[in-house]
């Protein structure tokens, strides 16, 4: 579950980490069902069919050829049109620490306060490690319960969300919705532009 970290993420001037929503696991099951459960336990805990639904990493790095995948196929063409560089160029993970209860989903239907404190207490690890300069949760739960939280008073620090690319014409496609794949395009072409100034 630890965060992806493309391999140009630290040469970039303007530091990007996408937080995403949750992890699944098959619905058969049921170690994530309960969330107290899970916190208490560990890695080997999973079997080996389990272990890759979990691995942020490995995730980011398959080939995306599965329908779930849909989210990092969606976002790599974004990030490709807006900076000319996908995942490589970035750090990615999940917000909530414990996967959906049912695959495909939203979080939002089994979130408790465990759940939502064990995921601000991981966000502000990885940010101290990573040190990112831009913070985007590409889900609006998420950001909804957890970005107050999560949030730096560092004014140079710009944090934003953008809705799941998953809603579709609903949402993100939708350009009267002004937190969808426009506003996403924005921001990152904002970012890819700071990265191309030159040194003052």
């Amino acid at each position: 579950m630890r965060p992806f970290v493309g391999e140009f993420y630290s040469a970039n001037p303007i530091k990007t980490l996408l937080i995403a929503e949750s992890f699944y696991l098959p619905n058969e099951c049921e170690l994530h069902k309960d969330a107290e459960e899970w916190y208490a336990s560990n890695e080997s805990d999973l079997d080996s069919s389990e272990k890759p639904w979990v691995d942020c990493r490995g995730l980011i790095e398959c080939d995306w050829f599965a329908a779930g995948h849909f989210l990092y196929r969606e976002l790599d063409r974004c990030l490709c049109e807006s900076t000319g560089i996908g995942f490589e160029g970035l750090a990615f993970m999940n917000a909530f620490q414990r996967p959906s209860c049912r695959e495909g989903e939203s979080f939002k239907h089994f979130c408790t306060n465990l759940d939502i404190e064990k995921s601000s207490e991981v966000i502000n690890v990885v940010q101290e490690v990573l040190l990112p300069d831009h913070v985007i949760f590409v889900a609006k739960y998420p950001w909804d319960v957890l970005g107050a939280q999560v949030t730096s008073k560092d004014v140079a620090k710009k944090y934003d969300f953008v809705c799941h690319p998953g809603t579709g014409g609903r949402y993100w496609h939708n350009v009267d919705y002004q937190h969808g794949k426009q506003k996403f395009l924005k921001i990152m072409k904002m970012a890819g532009e700071q990265n191309s100034q030159p040194d003052a």
